[in-house]
């Protein structure tokens, strides 16, 4: 079978989204948290991120965690990011800012501790060629990423709780402050769409790249 690859820019980022999978407590650390921040799991776009492909260094001499992939919103830091070989996974660690930094980080905090906003995304940057995924029909199925630079590590606004806006004002929690939280992130939503146009070039219909992406 002929491999199909689409070129690695220098400029593209790729987004992916995963679940918080453990809250801050005595083994962490107060407004500490963990997780697997990608995994050879095919996410929902039917994309595989390839763990030996990871590049950490850039990220490790800055590694500041984002909001929404907000370079103006830093809400805190990655005191260990690396890749697990036993888990076959890349695992990020999160401290956010001390309380009283900011109304924004500390209802965020309160968000995270809840499991109401529990779901964090990576961007990278592709260092080789991507591959094509296809299945047994030419059907495009997704992509394969076997070298990829980590360039941010963000918190993003998935609210899992449909109260979560009633539950964090019963806090006292400014009205801009949960606009914030709760909004689509603009950003990922901008990258999808750009992604959407890369795969349009490479053949795959219209009706394919809507239906591959609805389900995420």
């Amino acid at each position: 079978m002929t491999r199909e690859y689409m070129p690695a820019g220098q400029e593209q980022t790729f987004y992916r989204e995963v679940e918080i999978r453990a809250a801050g407590g005595n083994e962490l650390g107060e407004r500490e948290f963990e997780f697997i921040a990608s995994d050879e799991t095919p996410d929902s776009y039917g994309d595989i991120v390839r763990v030996e492909g990871w590049e950490l260094k850039r990220y490790r001499k800055n590694p500041i965690v984002l909001f929404g992939h907000r370079s103006d919103t830093p809400v805190g830091h990655s005191p260990k990011t690396s890749v697990d070989d036993e888990r076959k996974a890349l695992v990020s660690r999160i401290k956010l800012a001390e309380e009283g930094t900011s109304d924004f980080i500390d209802t965020l905090y309160k968000l995270m501790k809840q499991r109401i906003v529990r779901a964090v995304s990576v961007g990278f940057r592709p260092t080789k060629d991507v591959e094509i995924l296809r299945d047994k029909e030419g059907t495009f199925t997704g992509l394969e990423f076997n070298g990829q630079e980590l360039l941010e590590i963000s918190i993003v606004s998935i609210p899992a709780n449909p109260n979560s806006l009633s539950l964090a004002k019963s806090w006292g929690a400014k009205d801009s402050t949960l606009r914030r939280i709760v909004e689509q992130d603009a950003v990922v939503q901008a990258s999808i769409r750009q992604r959407q146009l890369e795969l349009l070039k490479l053949g795959v219909s219209s009706n394919q790249v809507f239906k591959h992406h609805s389900q995420r």
